[in-house]
């Protein structure tokens, strides 16, 4: 889970302070995607269940195939300044 729940860890928390590398973020699906380009727009996000929501505290970085970028949303890609 990215976004955890109110008595689990999600990926998020975990790399709290660090770093969270995303691998083929392509295969993401559409739902997902558009999540995590409203996390890292807003830099704050609220774990299931959890009343408040909490700052985003990392660095993400992510890989796609060059055929992949073509698969991501627009506002995603936009936020994680793709490099190709």
């Amino acid at each position: 889970l990215l976004l955890g729940t109110a008595t689990q860890a999600g990926a998020l928390a975990q790399a709290a302070g660090g770093t969270l590398f995303l691998r083929d973020v392509q295969d993401f699906g559409p739902a997902a995607q558009q999540l995590l380009a409203g996390v890292l727009a807003q830099g704050t996000w609220t774990p299931v269940g959890a009343a408040e929501s909490r700052p985003l505290a990392l660095r993400v970085v992510a890989s796609a195939t060059p055929p992949g970028l073509a698969q991501l949303r627009p506002e995603l890609h936009l936020r994680l300044g793709v490099f190709e």
